[in-house]
């Protein structure tokens, strides 16, 4: 309503055109209403602040009129540090129009906290797909992994390869333990697995889509699907026209959002064409490379041992300084793939290999083991049993198939 939140104050407020900028007045008892541009400051004062390390849900923030927030947590489902989540006393909701383009995990979220943040805006979510959230679903084995069981953000940004800094602020502001709060407070519960991942209790990552699907179910979101955006216009005077593939008139607009992806997964709708809508609108690109994938083998071997895994295992890549990261590693049918490939991959982005010239890399199926202390392992089962093949032998410390591959000298074949 058009009444201030506090001392039951008359707030006045017109339109002064169609992309919502306002004209206000309040003739509360106890204080003129903030303008906009102290709104802004306000919330950017909650953003700025970071949540110091502590042990709990109990640690809370206060503003400067003496109102109490838990740092960590969504308010009212509201990711923590956003305009919904710590509301002005005197904040009117401007009326304005929002494209957000893709529906995948950004859109799908934008589009959530948008709208929570300010129910009178009118949300265009613009999807190629015949379904939002496609990448979602298939991620995680279909399972979707949510976030992370881990609570500290410093911790958390430092399993990121790369790209830690440029999380920061994202990170705190929604922290994993806030995503954690929003999907529970929305009805997905979820559940921490021994490695610290989060899934939801179903195994199924359509609930997770679903829940946004509940929420857009209303007449201010409007989920447009199987529409291909094909340019943006951004407008002199303000506001943008989105246009639509098979559609003669464009969507008018005064915000846009992009979050078409990568190019990544292309079956699934992120072909490129977020990086051709940024260039068209005055951004600049830096170099691209493939980050966070598996490697495909010159070798053929992998193929017979696919499925393999190994929870912890050394990978290095040789060229010029050596790069090793160590986690989860899995044979496939095509190479190597896991949580430790995807990392040295990152680390690796911007090396040049292909076909033609491949990376060179080596596997260390025992890095927190030397050479000797192997030894001893197996010695005492070949002394028991002299008669043993060598291949049953090397099978007592890694799976027989791994063992017939090395029998048959297929390492470098």
């Amino acid at each position: 309503d058009d009444r201030c939140h506090h001392t039951g104050g008359e707030l006045r407020t017109r339109e002064a055109n169609r992309l919502g900028e306002q004209v206000e007045e309040c003739d509360t008892k106890d204080r003129a209403c903030a303008k906009p541009e102290d709104e802004m400051e306000f919330i950017l004062e909650f953003q700025r602040k970071k949540p110091a390390e502590h042990g709990g849900h109990k640690s809370r923030e206060t503003d400067r009129d003496g109102h109490t927030f838990p740092r960590y947590h969504s308010v009212n489902g509201v990711p923590y540090g956003s305009r919904a989540s710590h509301p002005h006393p005197c904040y009117n909701y401007p009326r304005m129009r929002t494209a957000i383009i893709g529906g995948g995990a950004a859109g799908l979220m934008a589009t959530a906290t948008l709208h929570a943040a300010n129910p009178a805006a009118e949300v265009f979510l613009l999807e190629r797909n015949d379904g939002l959230g496609k990448k979602v679903i298939i991620s995680g084995g279909g399972r979707c992994n949510v976030t992370t069981g881990i609570h500290d953000v410093r911790t958390v940004l430092t399993k990121y390869p790369r790209g830690s800094k440029f999380l920061s602020s994202a990170m705190y502001a929604f922290p994993p333990e806030a995503v954690y709060a929003w999907f529970e407070d929305h009805g997905v519960p979820l559940k921490n697995e021994p490695d610290l991942r989060v899934f939801p209790q179903s195994d199924d990552g359509r609930d997770i889509v679903r829940t946004f699907e509940r929420l857009f179910d209303t007449p201010r979101v409007r989920v447009m699907l199987k529409t291909q955006v094909t340019g943006i216009d951004r407008h002199a005077a303000g506001g943008f026209s989105v246009h639509i593939k098979g559609q003669q008139e464009p969507i008018l607009v005064d915000t846009v959002i992009l979050t078409a992806g990568g190019q990544a997964y292309r079956h699934t709708g992120s072909t490129g064409d977020g990086y051709a809508f940024a260039m068209s609108l005055g951004h600049t690109l830096t170099v691209l490379a493939p980050s966070l994938n598996a490697f495909f083998t010159r070798e053929a071997w992998p193929a017979e041992v696919s499925g393999v895994s190994f929870p912890h295992a050394a990978i290095t890549a040789t060229r010029g300084k050596r790069t090793t990261f160590t986690g989860p590693l899995l044979f496939t049918h095509k190479g190597v793939s896991g949580p430790a490939v995807f990392a040295l991959s990152s680390l690796v982005a911007f090396e040049q290999y292909d076909a033609a010239q491949p990376l060179d890399i080596t596997i260390d199926l025992f890095p927190d083991q030397s050479a000797d202390e192997l030894h001893r392992t197996i010695a005492p089962h070949i002394t028991e049993h002299p008669t043993k093949s060598l291949l049953n032998i090397i099978a007592i410390i890694v799976p027989k198939s791994l063992a017939e591959v090395w029998k048959l000298g297929c390492f470098f074949c």
